[in-house]
């Protein structure tokens, strides 16, 4: 009887249940287990995909923004290098740059330009080991679609602005923990002139020194006969023949004090209002008041700089002399031309102080004339020179001829010739005594325009020598009014000293902003192992 109700008792069926139940759940809960980890490894992923993406993003955006700041690739000299500021025409494809973040980059180069603000966006654990690569490539103006990006311009296209058209694509790649991205887009620079083509001379003071042969100077009868030269059918400083309006629009004098309040010397120093030359210099607008400081602003002149530095054209410091006679010459690199801006930073060491004070010339120094930094170099203009600027930073120059009139063939200097005259930082600025800072003599001249920033800033023009002297008692008292048929030729073959010339003027150019084109910016091929 106790047999048979064990036998039909149910007691522990639950246990088959359970075990049922849980051979069900099982594999339920192992195949969610999957499904979660698999989208936690995607969510990983996405999120190291968007890291790589970012990091992209911000280095092609930082590139085509450092593009616009001087450091546009317009010559192979110029194309952004990984080694140093110094690039050379390749295939873009063969010229990448970009580091690994967090590590070192070579000075000066583009890699160093941008390496820093990716380091501070980027410096979490995420990101260690991320990598960043840019390719800049002239854009192919001969291809049906040249707003399009391919691949293919890594192998056809040039690594600086080839075709001279203001545009260039940038391709920026980036990998975060073995995830690659690559984004390209076209980049376009807006580009201004440095200078007014309207001004032939922009100075706190002018001086024409009308001197003979010795260095003396012109008697008090000559300097009245020959005022109307100045000014007249054969001035110092004439218009563009392109340009040439009334009231002009070329080749105008700006004077940052009046011309009647010492801002005149030299030959010009003695006239007053009452002299008919000088009032209808002013009144057509030949001379004007030139308000502003400076020429042009201090981030063009930073520009002016960065391309200097691009193009292996920039000069840290050159030997100087506090005498304008005798000076060195200023350095000039081997691959200056007419294509290129020539920075010299400084002209004077002090060194060559402490050595001219040693053997009892001048003891200037970097407080006072003559000193580290206010000296003068010369540039021999006597068989040409173009370039398309040559800047000043702080000292005095000399552009010397062959003390002839020969004109077009010889004593010119092509370009603009710009003396920031920095020295007036700590030498003072004050109108009244001017300090030569820019010096045109022995019949040089400049076809294109000169600036001297600074009240303070003069410059001197001397013509070659125009007569033999006169001798009274053995001293020369310069030179005879019966010379003055002859004077007035010299002056009529020389002059202008200053031929303003608008084209040349507009092409010195400061990259004012560059923007990537709109319906250019592409996600080249997603996420890329």
């Amino acid at each position: 009887m106790l047999k048979r109700l064990k036998l039909e008792g149910e007691s522990g069926s639950v246990i088959v249940t359970a075990v049922l139940v849980m051979a069900i759940m099982i594999p339920l809960g192992l195949a969610l287990l999957s499904i979660v980890d698999t989208q936690a490894r995607e969510s990983g992923t996405e999120r190291t995909r968007d890291r790589a993406f970012n990091l992209a993003e911000s280095a092609l955006r930082s590139a085509a923004f450092n593009l616009g700041r001087g450091a546009w690739p317009a010559t192979a000299a110029s194309a952004p290098s990984n080694s140093g500021p110094v690039g050379s025409s390749m295939y873009c494809g063969e010229a990448s740059y970009g580091a690994t973040l967090g590590a070192a980059t070579n000075p000066g180069s583009a890699t160093a330009k941008l390496q820093p603000n990716l380091n501070a966006s980027y410096d979490d654990a995420a990101f260690t080991g991320a990598t960043w690569q840019i390719n800049v490539c002239d854009n192919d103006l001969g291809s049906a679609a040249p707003t399009v990006w391919s691949e293919e311009l890594l192998n056809t296209s040039r690594n600086f602005d080839e075709n001279a058209d203001e545009h260039v694509w940038v391709r920026s790649e980036a990998s975060v923990d073995g995830r690659r991205r690559v984004l390209a887009a076209l980049v376009r620079v807006e580009q201004a002139a440095v200078f007014s083509s309207k001004y032939g001379i922009i100075t706190g003071r002018m001086s024409a020194e009308l001197t003979n042969t010795a260095g003396e100077p012109l008697s008090a009868e000559l300097v009245a006969e020959l005022v109307p030269e100045l000014f007249g059918s054969d001035p110092l400083v004439a218009p563009d023949p392109s340009a040439d309006t009334s009231p002009p629009t070329s080749g105008v004098i700006g004077l940052r004090c009046g011309a009647l309040e010492g801002c005149l010397a030299g030959a010009l120093g003695g006239l007053s209002s009452s002299a008919e030359p000088l009032s209808s210099a002013i009144g057509s607008g030949r001379i004007e008041q030139y308000t502003s400081p400076t020429a042009t602003s201090e981030a063009n002149g930073a520009q002016l700089k960065q391309q200097a530095i691009s193009s292996s054209t920039y000069v840290a410091s050159t030997s100087g002399s506090s005498s304008s006679s005798s000076p060195p010459a200023c350095t000039i690199p081997a691959g200056a031309n007419a294509d290129t801006i020539v920075y010299i930073e400084q002209v004077g060491t002090k060194e060559e102080v402490e050595a001219e004070a040693a053997e009892g010339g001048s003891t200037g120094s970097t407080e006072t004339e003559g000193g580290a930094g206010d000296r003068f170099c010369v540039v021999d203009v006597s068989s040409n020179v173009a370039f398309k600027a040559l800047v000043i930073g702080r000292g005095r120059v000399v552009l010397r001829g062959d003390d002839t009139t020969a004109g077009g063939t010889v004593n010119t200097f092509r370009g603009v010739l710009y003396a920031l005259n920095e020295q007036r930082a700590t030498l003072g600025d004050d109108a009244l005594p001017g300090r030569e800072v820019v010096r045109l003599d022995r019949g040089a001249r400049v076809l294109g325009g000169v600036a001297a920033d600074g009240k303070s800033a003069q410059i001197g023009i001397y013509p070659p020598g125009l007569c033999t002297s006169v001798y009274v008692l053995g001293v020369d008292v310069g030179c005879a009014l019966s010379e003055l048929t002859s004077i007035v030729a010299v002056l009529h073959d020389y002059n202008p000293a200053i031929p303003s010339n608008v084209s040349t003027m507009l092409a010195v150019k400061s990259y004012s902003a560059s923007r990537i084109v709109a319906g250019t910016y592409r996600d080249v091929a997603g996420e890329l192992r």
